[in-house]
C-alpha cells in the first residue's frame, strides 16, 4: 500500500480527483491534511509521498521530486498574502501562518531581499500590523484588509521566476512506473478543471479564474530554477 498525503485546499482538488480517479497498478491510500501536518508525516516516514511545502526538502533524509505536477504561480498566486493593516514601510509585526512553512519562509526572504523591512515574526494575532494567511482562508479574506501583499507576485518581482509552493516529493526511491502512473493520474485531474471548478464554486471569487489563471500545475526546468534558489 502506498500511503499518499495530498494538501486539503482548493489548489490540490485536481490532483486528488486524478488520484481517486486513476486505475493504479498497486494499491494506493490518500490522506488529506494541511500543508505542515503532510510535511510531518513525510519527515516521520509515516507515508511514502506527498504534496509537501518545498521548504521542508533539506529536512528529508532522502528526497526525491517526482512527478512533473506542482503547485506554483507565476506572478499573482492570490491564496498567499501579506494582508495588512498598514502600509509595507510601516508593518512592525507579522503572524505566521501555523499551516505554512513555505510561506512562511518566503516572506522572511522577501522582508530582509525585496521589501527592506525588519518586523518582528510571531504568531497569528488581529493585533499584528500583517498576517500571513495561505489556502482557502486566504482566498475569503480577499478584500477584507486595507492592504493586501501577494507573495508569489513579490517573489516574481524579486526574481523574475515563477513560485512553487508545493511539490511531490517521496521520502525513498519510487518505481519508475509508479511515477509514470501518478503522471498520468494527474493529467487526468488537471484536465477536468472547468468541471471541478463548477463543482467547487464560490460566491466570493472565480474557482475557475483560480485554478487557470493563478496555479500554475506544471513543474517546469524554470520551476525547478525557483526551488533551488529558493532553497539556497
Amino acid at each position: 500500500m502506498i500511503k499518499i498525503s495530498v494538501v486539503s485546499y482548493l489548489n490540490a482538488v485536481p490532483f486528488v480527483h486524478g488520484l481517486q480517479q486513476y486505475n493504479f497498478t498497486a494499491p494506493i491510500a490518500i490522506q488529506l491534511d494541511t500543508p505542515n501536518v503532510c510535511a510531518q508525516k513525510l519527515i516521520n516516514n509515516t507515508i511514502d509521498i506527498g504534496l509537501v511545502p518545498v521548504a521542508i526538502i533539506p529536512q528529508l533524509a532522502f528526497s526525491q521530486v517526482i512527478t512533473n505536477y506542482c503547485i506554483g504561480a507565476n506572478g499573482k498566486v492570490l491564496s498567499v498574502q501579506l494582508f495588512s493593516n498598514k502600509p509595507l514601510h510601516l508593518i512592525t509585526t507579522i503572524g505566521l501562518d501555523s499551516e505554512s512553512n513555505t510561506s512562511n519562509k518566503l516572506c522572511k526572504l522577501l522582508c530582509a531581499k525585496h521589501w527592506n523591512i525588519t518586523p518582528q515574526f510571531t504568531s497569528f494575532s488581529t493585533q499584528n500590523d500583517a498576517n500571513i494567511i495561505i489556502g482557502d482562508r486566504a482566498l475569503a479574506a480577499l478584500g477584507t484588509y486595507p492592504y493586501e501583499y501577494d507573495l508569489a507576485q513579490a517573489w516574481q518581482e524579486l526574481t523574475g521566476l515563477p513560485f512553487v509552493f508545493a511539490a511531490w516529493v517521496a521520502n525513498t526511491p519510487i518505481a519508475p512506473q509508479l511515477i509514470n502512473e501518478l503522471n498520468a493520474a494527474f493529467a487526468v485531474g488537471v484536465t477536468a478543471i472547468n468541471t471541478l471548478a463548477t463543482q467547487h464554486a464560490s460566491n466570493q471569487y472565480s474557482v475557475h479564474d483560480y485554478l487557470t489563471k493563478h496555479i500554475q500545475y506544471n513543474l517546469t526546468p524554470l520551476h525547478t530554477q525557483a526551488i533551488n534558489l529558493f532553497l539556497h
